[in-house]
């Protein structure tokens, strides 16, 4: 059981750390600009804007249809496999239409990732050890905001802005962990359905 439980935290941890992997091509948009001169601004802006905006329906759909039509097990490694795919093809994209298409794609990955860390966590962990998970998860999603902004910048001083794309290669490790390692939650309460909801909503922010 101790086991399975160290298990679990490391896949919430490495979900959790995805979370806002969204963020390394903030660091990025001057020098994309400088590549797409005749793009506008506004238009350049929504590298970063766009995956949020997808997450959310995302995040709703699959809070509806998680453990119920579709395993949990089988949405997450859905939501890496498109994370992984999206994030790195930008690398090897020209086309910023096509660019802004890939980076759809991620935010529907994310949204799908996001409503199912907490059932879980739920699944697995009582009492006080949800509280304490919970505030790893925290700390790991704020680690990986700040990683990915860092790594994104780095990555497009030393070898230029669609270099930054192939960080997302992290999505790879997160997903052979997934398929070794997660739990498929049993049903939820109507009261965890509730936190269930929440959470996803909160972690949007």
């Amino acid at each position: 059981m101790i086991q399975n439980k160290k298990a679990t935290s490391y896949t919430l941890v490495a979900l959790s750390f995805l979370t806002l992997a969204s963020s390394a091509v903030s660091p990025v948009l001057a020098s994309v600009g400088e590549a797409y001169p005749d793009i506008p601004s506004t238009m350049i802006s929504l590298l970063t804007t766009i995956p949020s905006l997808l997450a959310i329906p995302m995040t709703l759909f699959c809070g509806q249809i998680a453990g119920k039509k579709v395993s949990y097990r089988v949405l997450t490694v859905c939501g890496l496999t498109c994370n992984l795919i999206s994030g790195v093809a930008p690398f090897f994209t020209h086309n910023f239409y096509l660019l802004l298409l890939w980076r759809a794609l991620f935010g529907c990955g994310t949204g799908i990732l996001t409503p199912l860390i907490m059932p879980v966590m739920m699944s697995v962990f009582r009492g006080a050890e949800v509280h304490q998970q919970a505030s790893l998860n925290a700390v790991f999603t704020n680690i990986g905001a700040v990683m990915f902004q860092m790594m994104g910048g780095v990555a497009c001083a030393r070898w230029g802005w669609q270099a930054t794309f192939l960080i997302y290669v992290v999505v790879f490790p997160a997903l052979l962990i997934v398929i070794r390692f997660m739990p498929e939650p049993p049903a939820l309460t109507d009261e965890e359905k509730i936190k269930k909801f929440r959470f996803p909503c909160f972690a949007l922010y």
